[in-house]
């Protein structure tokens, strides 16, 4: 009998028993779900009952309450236990006069059934094979063998090992330095993608499943990131200059070198105009800073000011005008003195750092080191300049054209408050990667228009058009634009303010940066090829400096190799970077 109670004599004839219709007293609730797990107690009766009070009966294990509000009709038989199948409410309106309480066994047939919680199934990770046929992007505990039938990245022997993080440390080294490290994982990429980049334009047309294109990393990750997944480790500095501006390095530690040479000798590697420290790493394994620390040399790579990874500062904003008020004077004379001394603090006693600029980059630390010769000199072991700018008299470059106008833009762009809009690498990205991305035409125009100003003939490929346009533009200040424009028309000297020269220099025209000072030796790698920095005015540059600081030149002599070359180029390392190890590592050991 479903929620009732079982009679002892279920063949006995029953009669009912019927409390005066002055109030009832009700049993067998036990279909309104009121009873206990297993009833098998007594019941006492003989309390009065008052209308709208609750009735209990309680007698251990076996107790029955009924709610304040309860009033039920229930029949009591001779034997006590069956219930009517629906207890019908009956209003009480004065105590009822019960008998002295009597024991009542009540038998069941069955225990009553009551819900109880049942275990709730739990799904539990388990491990499932999967087949793949490239790297997947799930990060595991270690190196895992990952078998690969095409190239990722750059081309590599399958399989190979996926990198992994090991763990993130974050250290405070007190002021504004702040260092993160991550773990060091094994050559190759811990993330399967698609098809991102490809060795000819007409492949692009059909990428995705084009087993001649493969995923290029460096077409998709920031600088830290590139580092991390090809396999080393890396730290990040935020270094404070003197004047306010929070800039960002990349640390690539040799921890495990002993070479005493090598680790005494950090090498800084700076980036030239409207790019950062990311065209360093654009190349794969072949790019410039991991050739360096393969080599066993501790790599940093620096950001000036108001590039995509230096947009701090202490008190402004990158929307203020006043953040991009700079030029190449503060870059070279704040910026690089106080990522110097980030460097050395980070480096065994009695360090020097070994310098190595493109483009831009060489003129700063030209800048750098005729402004304090003396201090240079105890700082840097050596200078290498590739594609060396000091005066650019002789540039092939339609960019000449804007020199002599380059004030005139400048107070332009300062008046209608576009400083942001022509300086940022966001905005800067926004107006021309879209473009120059589209498709397989628009890339290879833009490549076309981007070799008007690096030289004509380039050994950049279509598979590292992608990786140029997610690394360029980085941003760069229009006055620094506008003071690098001196350096076409033959000078090379402070920022020129005009009518405020002679408040800020004492003098009418500001003062050039005198290299016959510099009292570091320098090492000059050029290209034939160049339209930015021509072949001419790297000599130049040579012979006005001092005898004592000519280490060496390296020409390269190649029908396709440009001014972005010396950075993105294909052969960069067989021309260039392989060569530049044999020169370091011998001049270090002198």
């Amino acid at each position: 009998m479903s929620g009732g109670f079982a009679s002892t004599n279920p063949t006995k004839e029953t009669k009912e028993k019927k409390v005066d219709k002055r109030g009832l007293l009700g049993l067998g609730i036990a279909g309104h779900g009121f009873l206990g797990d297993g009833l098998h107690g007594e019941v006492a009766l003989g309390a009065p009952v008052v209308a709208g009070a609750p009735l209990a009966v309680a007698a251990g294990p076996g107790t029955i309450e009924l709610g304040r509000h309860t009033h039920t009709h229930t029949t009591i038989t001779r034997n006590i236990g069956i219930p009517v199948p629906h207890p019908v409410g009956v209003p009480v309106d004065r105590p009822v006069p019960v008998g002295v309480p009597v024991k009542v066994p009540i038998p069941v047939d069955r225990p009553i059934p009551y819900a109880v919680p049942r275990p709730v199934p739990v799904p539990v990770e388990k491990t499932v094979a999967i087949p793949i046929d490239r790297p997947v992007g799930v990060p595991v505990p270690h190196p895992v063998a990952v078998p690969v039938v095409k190239p990722v990245g750059v081309p590599v022997p399958a399989p190979f090992a996926v990198p992994v993080v090991s763990k993130t440390i974050i250290a405070d080294h007190g002021l504004s330095f702040g260092h993160g490290s991550y773990g060091h994982g094994s050559y190759g990429h811990a993330y399967a993608n698609d098809n991102n980049v490809c060795p000819t334009f007409k492949d692009y047309y059909t990428m995705k499943n084009n087993s001649n294109c493969w995923y290029d990393l460096a077409a998709e990750y920031s600088a830290p990131e590139i580092i991390r997944l090809m396999g080393y480790p890396v730290s990040v500095y935020n270094v404070q200059t003197v004047d306010g501006y929070l800039l960002t390095m990349f640390r690539i530690p040799n921890y495990k070198n002993e070479n005493s040479k090598t680790k005494k000798h950090p090498v800084y590697l700076q980036h030239g105009i409207v790019a950062t420290c990311a065209s360093f790493l654009g190349n794969g394994k072949n790019s410039l800073a991991f050739v360096l620390a393969d080599a066993g040399y501790d790599v940093w790579l620096g950001n000036y000011r108001g590039t995509a990874y230096s947009e701090g500062h202490i008190n402004l904003t990158v929307y203020d005008q006043e953040y991009w008020d700079h030029s190449m004077d503060e870059i070279a004379l704040l910026d690089l003195p106080a990522n110097f001394n980030t460097i050395l603090e980070h480096s065994p006693p009695d360090s020097k750092i070994i310098y190595i600029g493109h483009s831009l980059g060489t003129s700063l630390s030209l800048m750098y080191s005729a402004e304090y010769p003396e201090m240079s000199k105890k700082v840097i072991k050596m200078m290498i300049l590739l594609c060396p700018a000091y005066t650019l008299t002789h540039m092939v470059s339609p960019y000449r054209i804007l020199a002599p106008i380059g004030d005139f833009i400048l107070d332009s762009i300062k008046r209608l408050r576009l400083d942001r809009i022509v300086s940022q690498a966001e905005e800067q990205k926004r107006l021309i990667v879209p473009p120059c991305t589209e498709s397989p035409e628009m890339m290879q125009n833009c490549l076309q228009w981007y070799n008007l100003f690096y030289g004509r003939n380039t050994d950049l490929g279509p598979e590292t058009i992608p990786v140029y346009f997610n690394q360029l533009p980085g941003g760069t200040s229009i006055k620094v634009v506008n003071h690098a424009a001196n350096l076409v028309l033959g000078y090379f000297r402070k920022y020129n303010y005009k009518k405020f020269n002679n408040k800020l220099y004492g003098r009418d025209h500001p003062p050039e940066y005198d290299i016959k000072k510099i009292k570091v030796p320098v090492y000059l790698v050029y290209t034939t090829q160049d339209w930015a920095t021509p072949e001419a005015d790297a000599l130049n540059l040579w012979r006005n400096l001092p005898e004592e600081s000519r280490y060496g030149k390296l020409k390269i002599d190649r029908k396709a190799f440009n001014h972005i070359d010396m950075v993105y180029g294909r052969h960069a390392r067989q021309w260039v970077y392989d060569p530049l190890i044999q020169i370091l590592n011998k001049y270090i050991k002198s």
